[in-house]
Parts: C-alpha cells; structure tokens; sequence
C-alpha cells in the first residue's frame, strides 16, 4: 500500500492570515457580483446571469423541483391496505437507520406478507 507524503506547507499559509484574506476576498467578489446583478435587476437592465437568492427558511420554504423524491411514505393499494410486502430491504439500506418494519404472513393468499408495524423515525 502506497502512503502519500505530506506536503511542506509555505509560510503564507503557515501564517494563517494571508489565507484568511484570501477567503475574504473570494466572499466579498462573490458578494459584490450579486449585488450588482440585483441592482441591475431593480433598474430595470436585462442580464444574461441570475443572481443568488436567500429564502428566510423557517417562514419561507424553498421552492423544490416536482421530481424531488424525498418525502418517506407508504405508498397504498387502492382498497387502501399498505403496498409495502414487508421484505426489509429498505429498513436494510436506509444509511440513517431510521425505518423500523416489523412483517406477518398477510390474510390474503396472494399476498405473502404485510407490514404490521412501519415507523420512519425522522427526528435521527
């Protein structure tokens, strides 16, 4: 196995500050450009690039795309019993561990099994 060597870091970065102002600097381009991108918006000037924009999360919910697929739910049948076949695969991948199934053999003979408990725990 090859350990890669530490690279010698130079004095500017060393000392710290030079690099802090160079993050300062980046900020404050990025800050200037949106600004002026805004400006040009509020005058009434057409331009080619859109500027950034920030949403005040807790009372303003960021617009999502309608291909979004990050709502959890338990998609039904349409005689209202859950689709879920109770094979814990997703209780198996979920990186979080926050789904907990707890599977019995289902009434209906074409049917194997049935979820009799399905928690999603999104407070993990």
């Amino acid at each position: 196995m090859k350990v890669p060597s530490l690279q010698k870091r130079s004095f500017s970065e060393n000392a710290y500050l030079p690099e802090i102002l160079k993050g300062l600097r980046i900020t404050a381009k990025h800050f200037c450009v949106n600004m002026w991108i805004h400006l040009r918006h509020m005058i009434g000037l057409k331009t080619k690039g859109r500027g950034s924009i920030t949403y005040q999360y807790p009372e303003e919910r960021r617009p999502l795309s309608p291909r979004v697929r990050t709502l959890h739910r338990l998609v039904k049948r349409e005689d209202g019993s859950p689709r879920c076949v109770a094979c814990m695969m997703c209780e198996t991948i979920c990186p979080a561990k926050c789904i907990y199934i707890v599977g019995a053999d289902h009434p209906d003979p074409n049917i194997e099994k049935h979820p009799v408990r399905f928690d999603i725990d999104l407070g993990v």
